[in-house]
């Protein structure tokens, strides 16, 4: 659920493991990013973050936590729909053909209908540096009997 990725954030190694692998900050993308609490504690670590979600509250709320956490220099919110991101993707990685994001975070995207999910897989191959990491099942919740997010979790494992 939402909040064991945030401890598993905060708790385990995994950023900071891959700050030592790169020898500096992260570049981290979070798509869909609600009210800003991962980028927040991200950018508490130490990394850089652009958070984008596609809904009004959510963008105007997550404003307001970033500055209230005193992270507005390390976060940048976006209000942004996946579905057109070609409309601003190309604000996301300016006119360099080089590395883009490290980390891409999308948690609780796996729930998107496939048609949506297949133009966020398509954002990711375009904004994604070449050896990334994406945490995957980070909204994955252990007991879902149906598992909704099977069909997306097998066209992403495809793509990559």
């Amino acid at each position: 659920n939402y909040w064991w990725f945030l401890w598993f954030l905060w708790e385990s190694d995994f950023l900071e493991t891959l700050r030592a692998q790169y020898s500096r900050g992260l570049h981290v993308l979070d798509a869909g990013a609600g009210l800003g609490v991962n980028s927040i504690l991200i950018a508490k670590l130490g990394h850089s973050v652009i958070a984008f979600d596609n809904g009004a509250c959510q963008t105007e709320h997550m404003a307001l936590n970033v500055l209230r956490n005193d992270v507005g220099s390390q976060v940048s919110v976006l209000r942004a729909d996946v579905e057109n991101f070609d409309e601003w993707a190309g604000a996301l990685i300016g006119n360099t053909s080089g590395r883009h994001f490290d980390v891409i975070l999308a948690c609780g995207m796996a729930y998107l209908p496939m048609r949506v999910f297949a133009r966020l897989l398509d954002l990711i191959e375009l904004v994604a540096d070449e050896d990334f990491v994406w945490p995957l099942e980070c909204g994955r919740d252990p007991f879902d009997i149906e598992d909704a997010q099977a069909g997306n979790l097998r066209l992403a494992m495809q793509r990559r």
